[in-house]
């Protein structure tokens, strides 16, 4: 299917246009409007473009998400993925603009992952829920974000973000999983949480610039949890608890600090931690 339109391609409230396609091969709204678009099976969505309002496609089978793109640089540009049956997301190019207000919502009944290792999620906003994994071992999902406000799976499959700078992780959660989230800045840790109570529900942070702002970081009794800040390790509001079985850390500068602002743990050890330069090492145990 190719399709170019002035305004709007379908409309919400049931309207959407109904399809059953192997490709979107070109597909354009190029002034203002929105696409609604509801596939009854699999679909590749080859070049899917709004250069003035959203995109959102709901599919039965699998969405490829080769280049999908809205250009309008307002908040309601956003794009919306949704597969309801048993298919995946297959993520190459998902791109409002990371300096622009759109929002990203990528919902799948199984996976979103990166095959190829080709990814780009870039919004101000990702929103994500997946049944299984989100990402892979090398496979991450790229992102450029400013922040995840909710980010789960809610089946069996470990959870592998790279984010390209700072990132702050509203809620992330893994029902039976570990989380692995990379940043090229600051990481903000509101609430990070692995429920699955099993020795491989970990959780690992790693910034290679910028500090790690440990709010709640929970990997529930049994999980371990793994921080490595180019930076510092940093609890500037005094509402830090880190939970887990074995608790690990690297720091270039200080970790934690006085006046309060200690890192709060409930772990049974520290098994590495460190500063490797110049900077001060305060913990606060809630018990053993």
């Amino acid at each position: 299917l190719s399709f170019t339109a002035v305004d709007e391609v379908g409309a919400t409230g049931g309207l959407a246009i109904n399809t059953t396609i192997n490709e979107v091969f070109l597909g354009a709204s190029t002034s203002t409007g929105d696409i609604y678009l509801n596939e009854t099976d699999a679909v590749t969505l080859t070049s899917l473009t709004n250069a003035d309002g959203l995109i959102d496609v709901d599919a039965v089978g699998t969405i490829v998400a080769v280049s999908v793109v809205t250009a309008g640089g307002t908040e309601t540009d956003d794009i919306s993925l949704t597969t309801t049956g048993t298919g995946d997301i297959e993520i190459d190019t998902v791109d409002v603009g990371a300096a622009n207000p759109g929002d990203i919502e990528l919902v799948s009944a199984a996976a979103i992952i990166d095959t190829d290792g080709n990814s780009v999620v870039r919004a101000e906003v990702l929103s994500f829920t997946a049944v299984n994994n989100v990402g892979a071992v090398g496979l991450p999902i790229n992102t450029e974000v400013n922040a995840i406000t909710s980010g789960a799976s809610t089946g069996t499959g470990d959870i592998y973000i790279d984010e390209t700078d700072a990132i702050t992780l509203t809620s992330m959660a893994n029902a039976d999983g570990l989380i692995d989230v990379d940043a090229g800045g600051k990481i903000v840790a509101v609430a990070v949480v692995t429920t699955g109570g099993t020795d491989t529900d970990d959780i690992s942070l790693t910034t290679t610039a910028g500090d790690i702002e440990v709010d709640i970081i929970n990997a529930a009794t049994l999980g371990d949890v793994e921080l490595v800040s180019a930076a510092a390790i940093v609890d500037s509001d005094d509402n830090s608890l880190i939970t887990a079985d074995d608790l690990s850390f690297t720091a270039v500068d200080e970790v934690g600090a006085t006046g309060g602002l200690a890192i709060n743990t409930t772990i049974n050890e520290v098994f590495l931690g460190a500063s490797t330069s110049t900077g001060d090492i305060y913990l606060n145990e809630t018990d053993a």
